[in-house]
């Protein structure tokens, strides 16, 4: 693995939710490490106080492709996992995004109900 240390001062930056930022401390060909800047108000509190009680703000969707749009982009994803029940619902299919949306809590209820269904099959 070739990997080359970077400076966060001159590292390459990208914005995102209009608050938030970061920046390649570390880029090779197989891995990348981030260090982000969020302040309070941001992803990981909008999560926790937001999205895990219900409550689906539009500021917060955007954020949220704001995300998804800055990894299709310079990690030149090929799908983006919906990893919670919470998310599915913000990302849908007209999200505008270039990528496939995985979802994780349909991808493994119908994997469920392939087995059991194949399993009462005679």
């Amino acid at each position: 693995m070739n990997l080359k240390p970077i400076s966060a001062k001159n590292a390459e930056h990208y914005t995102w939710g209009g608050k938030c930022d970061g920046c390649f401390v570390l880029k090779g060909d197989d891995i990348h490490v981030i260090q982000e800047r969020m302040p309070p108000g941001s992803a990981e509190e909008k999560y926790v106080k937001e999205l895990l009680n219900g409550v689906f703000l539009p500021e917060t969707r955007k954020g949220i492709l704001d995300i998804a749009r800055v990894l299709e982009h310079y990690e030149h994803i090929d799908g983006l996992i919906l990893g919670g029940t919470e998310l599915p619902p913000l990302l849908r299919k007209d999200a505008g995004i270039g990528v496939p949306l995985l979802d994780t809590t349909r991808i493994h209820v119908t994997a469920a109900l392939e087995r059991i269904l194949s399993a009462c099959e005679i």
